[in-house]
């Protein structure tokens, strides 16, 4: 069931250079600042200081000629060889402090892209915010664009503006007492007359500019994203034989950003108009300046041309760094653009309080009852910590805790969803549920559950009131026709949607459970590694993986029943491999000495679901790195059957079942169904239509009547 939501449109003022703007900037960059023991504060100091010395040389290099219309007209040669040693000695200094603060210019940019990819990723990952800004709040566009380029373009951007921005306050300061002492008092109001003028003209200029450039970075997220699903899902374009159809929708959505693009490019053209009107300005107003003492006859005859030049240097560099200060505006168009869009990204995944309200939830999200449950009590931002504490991965970090989790109450505001952190305790919530005694305790119980799609301005609930406990080895089929809450029940089980009504409870102690969906998430790498999915391969097997060599093959002649085999090949020579994070072992001890025991696990998982073949056609060996996607050389079925090797290889306690066999044929179907049973894994599946066969692994069938009605029946 698909969430009946829209868009939502932002909230946030247009970006403006504004003093908004600049606590979005430092909002951003602290987060470099305060990383991996402040390295980019380092790098940023030294930029700060190689620059200083630049500018420090800079201005005795400027002297220079002035120094040689001194000496030359007297000539002495010993003194002409030693100014120019001199100023050989300069330039030098120059060209090297020059060269190394660009230098710590561009590892600041590297440096901060990556501490605040690191950042900005670990929130996007964690407690499955990635999931609600993409499928149910989609509070903000593009979020990948944000953390992929916006992030990039504007660490680039501003680790350029930066020195300019720190230094030109102090160069300003100390040219404007060099004017003011050779020339007159005259000369630097002059310069700060015609740059206040600049100030207001392209201040008004840009503001006219900046939501246009916001809006062009959407754009571009769309026309990428439409790209990428065409790549995706390109076989089943061309079965449809749609690529006309999709390539016009391409056309449609680049036009709009050809709109966008050409709108900014008139909108600049005063802008440019300007800045450039006054770079030329400011090359004749020094000589305007330098004219007015020199007619009035100031200076002496004999040292005009020494003065003319020394005057002349310091008038022009003081304009010059006025502006630049005007050039910079024209960057800061973008600049003010990408950090926007961040801060708009980390709005909503780093809501206002959320810190604050963490820290009281974590407070009062402890102690237990009586028989070992614990208090269950929480708003939904509880219930989202206990669901990623106790659902995540393998999940079965909770093993031997005998209690209770409350997973979910009641609630119908999808922002506190999308924030899991976000959301006070409800005094109503029951304290804990406790089976009557003498009964087994079930993996799952709902207490008159009802649900929605969040967000959704439906009045009626897909499901009221449904009462239903999942005990182990008593499996559950779920049927009902399209629409009508299959998936959505999963997904509240697995805490991706909040209930509006009822409460449900998860035993921690019953072990761990797992999730397959229709359409499994194929990871990059290995064969090894996509069984092991989501679990991280010790870093010895990503070594071993990348000295097997990557080699071409063809698809097997055994189909296993299924069909649409690709042929798969790849580049004869192994790249450079992609390591997990930081590749760190699951269980170091465990996994040392013992790797070979794990590929045997994994060849034999891949064996029992009938995908032996895959070893050879994929290099000969599970950890042979396979440098083509696993989603264009794998077909529907042979994606499903990696998940449930996947699900063999964890062996849960419990499993949901997304027709997560759709692809496969009945006897296939049943088969690793058998398996899982035989493995003592519990088994709750949606499905669409069941065979005779596959009636023996469930107990009872849920079946969803649609307009919130439905039955529970034993089989």
């Amino acid at each position: 069931m698909i969430p009946d939501i829209s868009q939502s449109s932002s909230s946030a003022e247009l970006p403006q250079l504004d003093w908004r703007f600049v606590k979005q900037v430092w909002r951003v960059t602290k987060i470099a600042f305060v990383s991996h023991k402040q390295q980019a504060t380092l790098l940023a100091l030294a930029m700060l200081v190689t620059a200083i010395g630049e500018k420090f040389l800079e201005y005795y290099v400027g002297l220079i000629p002035s120094q040689f219309y001194s000496v030359l007209p007297m000539r002495n040669k010993h003194a002409f060889l030693h100014l120019l040693a001199k100023a050989l000695g300069f330039i030098i200094g120059v060209a090297l402090t020059k060269s190394l603060a660009t230098f710590f210019s561009q590892l600041v940019y590297v440096t901060w892209r990556r501490d605040l990819v690191e950042y900005i990723q670990n929130l996007y990952t964690s407690d499955n915010a990635f999931f609600h800004l993409n499928c149910v709040r989609r509070s903000v566009d593009n979020p990948d664009q944000r953390i992929t380029q916006d992030v990039d373009r504007f660490c680039n951007q501003f680790s350029q503006q930066l020195l300019q921005l720190i230094l030109a306050p102090f160069t300003i300061v100390f040219y404007s007492y060099k004017t003011w002492t050779q020339v007159g008092w005259f000369a630097p109001v002059f310069v700060y007359i015609m740059f206040l003028v600049g100030v207001v003209i392209n201040r008004l200029l840009v503001s006219f500019i900046v939501p246009i450039v916001v809006e062009q970075e959407k754009l571009e997220g769309d026309f990428r994203y439409h790209h990428v699903q065409l790549r995706t899902r390109a076989e089943a374009v061309a079965f449809c034989g749609a690529g006309e159809l999709e390539g016009r929708k391409l056309l449609s959505t680049y036009l709009k950003l050809y709109a966008t693009q050409k709108k900014i490019v008139y909108r600049k053209l005063l802008l440019l108009f300007s800045i450039n009107l006054f770079d030329y300005v400011g090359a004749i107003l020094s000589y305007v300046i330098i004219a007015i003492p020199i007619l009035a006859g100031a200076y002496p005859e004999s040292q005009l041309a020494s003065i003319i030049s020394k005057a002349s240097f310091q008038t022009i560099y003081l304009i010059f760094q006025f502006t630049q200060l005007l050039d910079i505006s024209r960057n800061f168009t973008n600049i003010a653009a990408y950090v926007h869009r961040i801060n708009g990204l980390l709005d909503a995944l780093q809501p206002k309080g959320a810190a604050e309200k963490r820290d009281s939830a974590r407070r009062r999200d402890s102690g237990s009852h009586g028989d070992g449950y614990s208090a269950g009590r929480g708003g939904v931002g509880a219930f989202l910590r206990r669901a990623s504490r106790a659902l995540c991965g393998r999940l079965g970090c909770c093993r031997g805790h005998d209690d209770v989790a409350l997973l979910s109450v009641n609630s119908n505001v999808c922002d506190v969803v999308a924030n899991p952190d976000v959301g006070d305790y409800d005094d109503n919530v029951p304290a804990a549920w406790t089976p009557p005694p003498g009964d087994p305790k079930p993996f799952f119980h709902l207490s008159a559950v009802s649900y929605k799609p969040p967000g959704s301005r439906s009045l009626s609930s897909l499901v009221s009131d449904l009462n239903l406990s999942i005990f182990a080895n008593s499996g559950i089929m779920i049927t009902g026709s399209t629409g009508s809450g299959k998936s959505s029940l999963l997904r509240v089980l697995r805490g991706l949607w909040p209930t509006t009504a009822g409460n449900v409870w998860q035993w921690k102690g019953g072990g761990s459970v797992v999730f397959l969906p229709q359409e499994p998430f194929l990871t990059t790498g290995s064969l090894l590694q996509q069984v092991v999915y989501p679990e991280r391969v010790s870093a010895e097997h990503l070594v071993r993986s990348m000295q097997c060599p990557v080699s071409a093959s063809v698809g097997s002649d055994n189909d296993n029943g299924e069909s649409g085999r690709r042929m798969m090949s790849s580049p004869s020579a192994t790249s450079d491999l992609p390591l997990l994070h930081d590749a760190t072992s699951i269980d170091s001890d465990a996994m040392s000495g013992e790797g070979d025991l794990l590929e045997e696990t994994v060849s034999s998982c891949l064996e029992q679901v009938g995908l032996s073949y895959l070893v050879g056609r994929a290099g000969g060996s599970v950890t042979t790195e396979f440098g083509w996607s696993w989603y264009a050389a794998l077909s529907p079925g042979e994606a499903q059957r990696i998940a449930f090797a996947r699900l063999l290889y964890q062996r849960p306690a419990l499993a949901f079942l997304d027709e997560a066999s759709s692809a496969l044929d009945d006897e296939s179907s049943c088969e690793l169904m058998k398996r899982c049973r035989a493995r003592g894994i519990t088994l709750v599946a949606v499905v669409h239509h069941l065979t005779g066969r596959e009636k023996e692994f469930f107990s009872h069938e849920l079946r969803l009547e649609g307009k919130g009605d439905w039955t529970l029946t034993a089989i």
